[in-house]
């Protein structure tokens, strides 16, 4: 009975999206839970600067985040999302234009 009713979310799922289910291993998802967990406590805060194409990002403390719309981040639905390491001092990043790559 588990297997059908997955079956039939998925389905539903292929009709509504055209992303592929990303299933990663358990190892992998403890680790991407912790350096969320940190992000959110180090009270990460970016500006986009239009002009120039960049963002600017800082935080209280160090930590590592994935953000969407950077240049050189790994391409998935479209937009790339690059994993960044920041901290107290301000680093820029250029953004990327290109949504539909």
């Amino acid at each position: 009975m588990l297997t059908d009713w997955l079956d039939a979310v998925l389905d539903r799922y292929e009709t509504l999206m055209v992303l592929p289910v990303r299933s990663l291993p358990f190892h992998e998802i403890g680790r991407l839970s912790e350096q969320r967990f940190h992000a959110r406590t180090a009270g990460i805060r970016g500006t986009l600067d239009v002009a120039t194409n960049t963002v600017t990002l800082v935080a209280d403390g160090a930590a590592t985040t994935p953000v969407t719309g950077l240049t050189g981040g790994s391409l998935y639905g479209g937009q790339s999302i690059l994993s960044v390491t920041v901290g107290t001092t301000p680093q820029s990043f250029a953004v990327e234009r290109a949504l539909g790559q």
